[in-house]
């Protein structure tokens, strides 16, 4: 008798290679649909930044204005120690809600504005900017 010292090589059944087949797909596939939702919840996010900085500028915006605003009505009335301004969005039906302080400034012509703005629905909750501006009240020309 003689021996070989040959060893087979096992050979894959049709059907064993067709179930790798089968799952190197589904791998395939799974790969490619997590890099899409990867894709799709970075463009989601993107968007909401775009959207929140949109909204941080409109309160800027109307922040400015009010402090423009408030420096006008200083200039008539130099004991204004308050107002509160309502401003609907031209673009929207959104309204923003502006609230002014006046104090006393470091001289007798001066006064430091407060303003506080926000969006009116309560939607944009996190969206609140405070800013502060010292305002020169011009001396009265006397006849």
């Amino acid at each position: 008798m003689k021996r070989s010292n040959s060893r087979r090589q096992p050979q894959l059944k049709h059907g064993s290679r067709s179930g790798v087949a089968v799952i190197m797909a589904f791998a395939a596939i799974f790969v490619v649909s997590a890099i899409c939702l990867a894709m799709v919840k970075t463009l989601v996010l993107m968007d909401q930044r775009i959207d929140y900085r949109l909204e941080r500028a409109q309160l800027d915006a109307v922040a400015e204005a009010a402090v423009d605003r408030v420096e006008r009505k200083l200039q008539q009335d130099p004991q204004l120690s308050s107002d509160r301004w309502l401003v609907t969005l031209p673009e929207s039906s959104e309204q923003v809600i502006t609230e002014i302080t006046v104090e006393p400034g470091p001289t007798d012509d001066r006064r430091l504005v407060k303003v506080v703005t926000r969006w009116g629905d309560g939607s944009h909750s996190r969206d609140e900017l405070k800013i502060e501006s010292l305002i020169q009240i011009r001396a009265e020309s006397q006849p």
